[in-house]
C-alpha cells in the first residue's frame, strides 16, 4: 500500500515538473527548510506532499531541458507588497493581501508568487499588467509557492 502511494506521488511529481517546464524557461521557488518544517505541526502535510522529492525531480528535469530552477530566500515574500515593496504585516490566518500604499489587492499566495518571481528574475513584477521576459522564447518565468 505504501509503495503504491509513493509511486503515485513520484509519478505526479514527474508529470507536474514536465508541465511546468513546458510552460516556463525559468522556475523559481522558495528555498524552504523542508527538514525544519517536517519537525513542526505541519510535519504530516510536508512529508506527505514530498516537497523535497519534487524539487529534486524538477531541478534534474530542468537541467536536462536547459531550463533554470532558482531557489529564493522566502523571508517576507507574503508580507511585502509585490506592487510597491511596502511591508504589509499579516497573520498566518489572513489570506488576502491589501496594500494601503498602492492599493494592490490579491490573494496572499499570488502576492508571494510575484515576490518570488521578482527575486528570481531580478526585476520588479508590475502590480497590474504582464511581465515581459527577456529570454527569447514564448515561455515565461513562473514562481512556485
Amino acid at each position: 500500500m505504501h509503495l503504491r502511494v509513493a509511486n503515485r506521488r513520484k509519478d505526479f511529481h514527474h508529470k507536474t515538473a514536465v508541465k511546468l517546464l513546458a510552460k516556463s524557461k525559468v522556475i523559481a521557488h522558495e528555498d524552504l527548510n523542508i527538514q525544519g518544517l517536517a519537525s513542526t505541526r505541519l510535519a504530516k502535510s510536508v512529508s506527505d506532499a514530498g516537497w523535497g522529492q519534487f524539487i529534486t525531480i524538477l531541478t534534474n528535469k530542468a537541467a536536462r531541458a536547459g531550463c533554470l530552477v532558482i531557489a529564493v530566500n522566502p523571508n517576507g515574500t507574503t508580507q511585502m507588497c509585490s506592487g510597491c515593496d511596502t511591508q504589509v504585516p499579516k497573520t498566518l490566518g489572513e489570506r488576502w493581501h491589501s496594500c494601503p500604499r498602492c492599493g494592490l489587492e490579491l490573494n496572499r499566495d499570488q502576492n508571494a508568487a510575484r515576490n518570488i518571481k521578482s527575486r528570481a528574475v531580478g526585476h520588479p513584477v508590475p502590480a497590474r499588467g504582464g511581465y515581459r521576459s527577456t529570454v527569447p522564447t514564448n515561455r515565461e518565468a513562473c514562481a512556485l509557492c
